[in-house]
């Protein structure tokens, strides 16, 4: 395939897209999180809803972001219970992204067995913003990746929440953490990964949204292209 057959972003309406660098033990990239951002100077996220923020990071956020990031890399992208069920994370590549479920989606069995299918096609997925609230017990079973909110917990929550996850066998990510004391604590505890504003803030990336006929080509080369954009929706 060649570079003109690739989207292009020379026209179009602006978009913005974050990507915060999530650290493994060694204090090197294991990957990055994509966000959704309404302008270049947004600190946080600011959208009408959910649905709508990961639309946008999946249409054009993924394809602007993806170029400056090396494949070995992982990207996380946040999904709402909608967009998990209508099935959009099937336009992404398998081998690179992993599915972030918000922490308001409830482990509804729709939900489970979403993810079930999502694991079966390939897919890894993280569950967000855990602060051990109780009920997701099938959700933890299924992660590979639990991230625990870190911000506004004390040492023995922290404690508490690594004790309650550590039989599950999946891998924890301490996110928010924004001082050395918390950075030190979760790290001797065990924690796999780490993301917040003590390593480094979201990176935001300018571009160009993507034209209709060129969301066109993404479908045509998510069909002809299955090993690099994983199983086309039916």
């Amino acid at each position: 395939m060649s570079e003109s057959d690739l989207p292009s972003r020379a026209q179009g309406t602006p978009i913005f897209v974050a990507k915060q660098p999530i650290f493994d033990r060694q204090g090197m990239i294991w990957g990055f999180e994509l966000l959704f951002r309404a302008t270049a100077d947004a600190q946080r996220a600011e959208f009408p809803n959910a649905d709508s923020a990961t639309s946008q990071v999946l249409s054009d956020g993924f394809f602007l972001a993806q170029p400056g990031i090396e494949r070995d890399k992982h990207i996380l992208i946040n999904f709402p219970k909608d967009m998990l069920l209508c099935g959009a994370a099937y336009t992404l590549p398998t081998d690179m992204c992993i599915i972030e479920i918000l922490e308001s989606v409830e482990p509804e069995p729709e939900i489970i067995e979403t993810c079930l299918a999502l694991k079966k096609a390939g897919f890894k997925l993280a569950l967000d913003d855990y602060v051990s609230q109780p009920g997701y017990e099938k959700l933890i079973e299924l992660a590979d990746i639990v991230k625990v909110d870190i911000l506004g917990q004390r040492p023995d929550q922290v404690i508490h929440i690594f004790n309650t996850l550590k039989p599950y066998g999946c891998k924890l990510l301490a996110e928010k953490v924004e001082d050395r004391r918390f950075f030190d604590l979760t790290r001797k505890l065990g924690f796999d990964y780490f993301q917040g504003f003590f390593f480094r803030k979201p990176e935001i990336i300018q571009g160009k949204k993507i034209s209709s006929n060129e969301t066109t080509k993404l479908k045509l080369m998510q069909v002809t292209c299955p090993a690099l954009f994983g199983p086309a929706e039916t």
